[in-house]
């Protein structure tokens, strides 16, 4: 019979606990069903079955460290004292780093270099478009939003909810705003402007505020093929 199927680092087997104790497994079971008896526990939550050297079914009980140190405590101090060392055992080896397999080992070598190739793959990609974004800032003044989510080659809706999830605009009398510190960065120029007798503040980006968005929106892309 193998006593060791059913024994975790999270409970004892009641055969192991009669084997480290010598004492015969059916009364370590009545012990086991007395105990969770005084203690009001239900029996069923920790039963179980295996199968005997006849193929015959036969009832065994996993305990966690509470109920099999309470079980020891009716036992000798010798019998106590081995149930408490094997549990330090068990809690050692769960502690313990896991060894892993010549197989597990390549399968992370392998998904670690597709994520590389990954990664490698959206930089080169990239780099056009960042170029392109260089050329062209310098070659125009600020532009408004829609022109660069155009120049992004992004929705403008999805362009607007990135800039709103990033606190980096917040809408403003329905106008979007870009908040003072990209402000003071920079990053946009705020002008005045007045349609059917309401005045509004109109935000366009700078050249700095377009390299910087362009390489903000780059980066989160890549850090997300790399994550």
């Amino acid at each position: 019979m193998d006593l060791t199927t059913f024994t975790t680092s999270e409970t004892m087997d009641s055969r192991e606990i009669a084997e480290r104790t010598g004492k015969n497994h059916a009364h370590v079971c009545r012990d086991i069903q007395e105990m969770l008896q005084q203690l009001g526990e239900d029996e069923s939550n920790f039963g179980s079955v295996y199968l005997g050297g006849n193929g015959e079914r036969r009832r065994c009980y996993h305990l966690p460290k509470r109920e099999s140190l309470i079980l020891a405590s009716g036992y000798s101090i010798p019998l106590r004292a081995k149930i408490i060392d094997r549990w330090a055992e068990l809690e050692a080896e769960a502690t313990r780093p896991k060894e892993l397999s010549r197989l597990e080992i390549l399968r992370m070598a392998l998904e670690s270099e597709e994520k590389v190739q990954a990664l490698e793959a959206k930089v080169a990609a990239a780099a056009p478009a960042v170029a392109f974004v260089d050329r062209y800032t310098k070659a125009t003044g600020s532009e408004p939003l829609r022109v660069v989510a155009k120049l992004l080659k992004i929705s403008e809706r999805r362009f607007v909810k990135f800039l709103e999830d990033r606190k980096i605009m917040y809408r403003l009398g329905g106008k979007l705003t870009p908040f003072a510190d990209h402000v003071e960065k920079g990053r946009f120029e705020v002008t005045p402007g007045e349609a059917n007798g309401h005045a509004f503040a109109q935000a366009r980006f700078t050249p700095e505020g377009i390299r910087w968005v362009s390489a903000l929106v780059g980066k989160l892309e890549i850090a997300a093929v790399a994550a």
